[in-house]
């Protein structure tokens, strides 16, 4: 507020500041809605932040990256967002969504009816862009979880919601849901970056200079096409799929060498081990995980816990925690066989009746934890 007070002697003296690194990582700033997930200040520690705000006063400035991501990792920006230089003629699209990190129904992008203004300043006027809604926020030592929404479907009466789970140290889960009121729709995901494709379509790579890189494998929702495509030298993949309703499970892997990437015995034993995680997918029925059974589709699990994606039910015992519809939750080991689950759910959803620590028929929202006993 007063930097334009100040002289340039006054100013000189921030060089002179002792610098070190920050002690915070993982932060929210809910005012300009930026969610940031991070793990550190090294070279190569991960970081990634999510677009989840919409201004007030000046929403023709932002682009259509509503529930947006950027990503670094060992020192590349994996997810990029690409620069827009206003005197272009083209800036228009480089503003809107094929050129961000999200999720975009039937080909219409988020940023709709952009009008420019006379002097190419970069102001114009967008007619329509979606408004955010955070569901959940939640930092933990080994891992982070959001949760959001946007309305910029509604109008054709899909709902969309986008979960990020950071596995710290690893890589990061999106999951994108789409819940349609009928009618079959085309569900897609935009990745930015120059990728190959590893033998699946839904299996790429982007490879850099040095070495590093980013996979992308889908866990889960199964995409039936992919296309790849170069704009100015700026490239995008973008996974498609269709149907009244529909969802992705991605796994943003980065490496730091060529050594590190996802290794061929993943696809035939559906299992890896990698950084203190392990990835169990491909998974039917009961599964047996630290002396607890659970339905899930897909589990990464460390030392502290494990993730159970697209799961109804954990128990062990006298110890049961279940939905009455599969979602997503996070099953924390604890002394002497005690537990407690993290629900991540996008919705409210109701426990099962008799469940512990919850009265029948009472929704448990998004975030909730829920003692085993």
């Amino acid at each position: 507020g007063i930097y334009w007070l100040l002289r340039q002697q006054q100013i000189e003296t921030l060089a002179r500041l002792d610098r070190r690194k920050p002690e915070i990582k993982s932060a929210e700033l809910p005012d300009t809605g930026y969610y940031v997930m991070r793990d550190g200040w090294n070279q190569g520690d991960l970081y990634m932040a999510i677009t989840a705000g919409l201004s007030e006063y000046k929403p023709d400035h932002q682009h259509g990256d509503m529930l947006g991501l950027v990503a670094r990792a060992y020192g590349q920006e994996i997810l990029p967002n690409y620069q827009v230089r206003y005197s272009l003629t083209d800036f228009e699209y480089f503003k809107n969504s094929f050129v961000k990190n999200v999720a975009i129904v039937d080909g219409i992008p988020h940023g709709i009816g952009w009008r420019s203004n006379r002097g190419g300043s970069g102001f114009g006027k967008w007619e329509k862009l979606p408004q955010p809604r955070v569901i959940a926020w939640l930092k933990r030592d080994s891992w982070d979880f959001f949760a959001g929404s946007h309305n910029g479907y509604d109008d054709i009466g899909v709902e969309y919601f986008r979960k990020v789970v950071f596995l710290k140290g690893l890589g990061w889960v999106v999951r994108d849901i789409f819940e349609s009121s009928g009618g079959v729709h085309q569900f897609q995901q935009i990745w930015q970056g120059h990728y190959s494709n590893e033998g699946s379509d839904n299996h790429h790579r982007a490879t850099f200079a040095d070495g590093s890189g980013l996979e992308i494998l889908q866990l889960g929702g199964k995409a039936e096409s992919t296309a790849a495509s170069i704009k100015r030298g700026k490239g995008n993949l973008v996974y498609t799929m269709s149907g009244q309703a529909g969802g992705y499970t991605t796994f943003l892997y980065p490496y730091g060498s060529f050594e590190e990437r996802v290794p061929d015995s993943f696809f035939s034993e559906d299992s890896m081990s990698s950084r203190g995680w392990t990835i169990r997918v491909g998974l039917e029925g009961k599964t047996d995980i630290a002396g607890f059974s659970t339905d899930a589709r897909l589990i990464i699990e460390h030392d502290d816990g494990a993730f159970l994606f697209a799961a109804t039910r954990v128990a062990n015992g006298e110890q049961r925690f279940e939905l009455a519809d599969q979602d997503d939750f996070y099953l924390e080991f604890g002394p002497a066989g005690a537990a407690k689950v993290t629900f991540l759910g996008h919705r409210p959803v109701e426990i099962k009746p008799g469940a512990p620590g919850q009265k029948e028929n009472q929704p448990i929202q998004p975030g909730s934890i829920v003692p085993l006993q």
